[in-house]
């Protein structure tokens, strides 16, 4: 009945998004749990928005109380802030490797059953504790804690600021803001502004323009193309003339991910236009399983493609649902969107200097607005493309584009010029 086939395409879609995290697309995680000490629920943030929320134990550290966390998360928050970490748990040295200025004359090495080396040359000795961390839960998983104080000094070493709030547990890290330099932009019709200028070339009005609009320093190369897919962008990355943009840009934002899955979903919109009734055949689930797949595949390889060529820092945007709750459209879309999305918090999660930019929580219930459903089209209006660029000022820490922006009027029509 329809109850079941729905319910087999949710569970097959997931079976694929687990699937593609077990094999090696992306580094496995620590699974946490606590036994013998007390954990409290604590949090990262990274200019404001939530990193992650691991558990923290507080223990001593000779005879001072401080608070340890698992090294993962860690490793997450020293990437947000331009290094990137290699832990040996046999040798207990973690070597952490940087492009930026680190000034160690403040820290002293001391003494510990840990190394840490920056750029290798040995920069602090701590104290690790090898302990179960309360998220594994049965599994009671171990993993290396370490004490954080140690660690704000590295980030601020290396020109981040970063507070400790011990009352609400909460590990601040604020990253410096990018501003006039260059922004390259990779991905679809979204970033290209479709329908919000001739169609003939990226229109003003698309988000990557919007972005540090209100510094007016911020030069932009978009490089998107209507209809590309997450392997059209692959392909682009052997392109030398790509290269060369990417490896001038300061700022770069990739979208993508919209064409591999709704491209795959096209065969059920038209029916359920047709009739909101239709029932999903296992050809249809299969194609939608493969495209995830297919993108789960590319996406890692599009980053470290970039990265070959650039460490600016990427804004990673998820992908929305481009039609309005309660309609048939929307029920569908949300079957296969959040499989994707995972996929794409998974490679933020995972890459050093990358942030997610949640186009998804942001228009989700907010289609008629910010989406062009007046006109039956799935792309994003004038207001839908400002809170795009926002999403990535506010990843950055960028002043945010105002809600009018340059967005007064109206757009020229496809006919016209931009």
């Amino acid at each position: 009945n329809k109850v079941k086939r729905w319910e087999s395409m949710r569970q097959s879609l997931k079976a694929v998004v687990s699937a593609t995290v077990i094999f090696g697309l992306f580094p496995t995680t620590f699974a946490a749990v606590t036994t013998g000490q007390s954990a409290v629920k604590s949090t990262i943030t990274v200019n404001g928005s939530t990193l992650s929320n691991p558990y923290e134990l507080v223990l001593k550290d000779g005879s001072t109380e401080t608070a340890y966390m698992p090294m993962y998360y860690i490793d997450q928050a020293l990437s947000k802030g331009g290094y990137s970490p290699s832990w040996n748990g046999t040798t207990h040295q973690w070597k952490l490797t940087t492009t930026g200025n680190v000034n160690l004359s403040k820290i002293k090495v001391g003494s510990g059953n840990t190394s840490i080396y920056v750029n290798g040359k040995l920069a602090k000795k701590i104290n690790t504790v090898v302990d179960v961390d309360p998220a594994s839960g049965n599994k009671k998983t171990k993993t290396a804690f370490v004490p954080i104080y140690y660690v704000q000094q590295l980030l601020k070493a290396a020109g981040v600021q970063n507070t400790w709030n011990g009352t609400d547990h909460v590990w601040a890290e604020t990253v410096p803001s990018t501003t006039g330099d260059e922004i390259v932009a990779l991905g679809d019709s979204i970033t290209y502004g479709y329908n919000l200028g001739n169609n003939l070339a990226p229109s003003q009005y698309a988000f990557p323009f919007q972005i540090g609009k209100s510094d007016g320093n911020t030069s932009v190369d978009d490089l998107a193309q209507p209809g590309f897919t997450s392997s059209d962008v692959l392909s682009q990355l052997s392109n030398p003339s790509t290269v060369e943009e990417i490896s001038k840009a300061s700022i770069i934002t990739l979208d993508i991910g919209s064409n591999d899955l709704l491209g795959a979903a096209q065969d059920i919109i038209e029916q359920i236009e047709q009739n909101p009734s239709y029932i999903p055949t296992q050809a249809d689930i299969a194609s939608l399983q493969n495209a995830l797949q297919q993108f789960g595949q590319n996406l890692p390889k599009i980053i470290a493609g970039i990265r070959l060529h650039s460490s600016a820092p990427i804004v990673l945007y998820n992908i929305y649902d481009p039609f309005p709750s309660g309609t048939p459209l929307h029920s569908i879309a949300e079957e296969f969107i959040p499989d994707g999305n995972q996929v794409i918090a998974q490679v933020v999660s995972n890459t050093t200097n990358c942030y997610l930019a949640d186009a998804y929580t942001a228009f989700n219930g907010n289609q008629d607005t910010l989406v062009r459903v007046a006109e039956s089209d799935v792309h994003p209006t004038i207001e839908g493309q400002i809170v795009l660029a926002q999403l990535a000022e506010k990843a950055l820490g960028l002043p945010l584009t105002p809600a009018a922006g340059v967005a007064t009027g109206t757009p020229t029509s496809p006919a016209s010029t931009n």
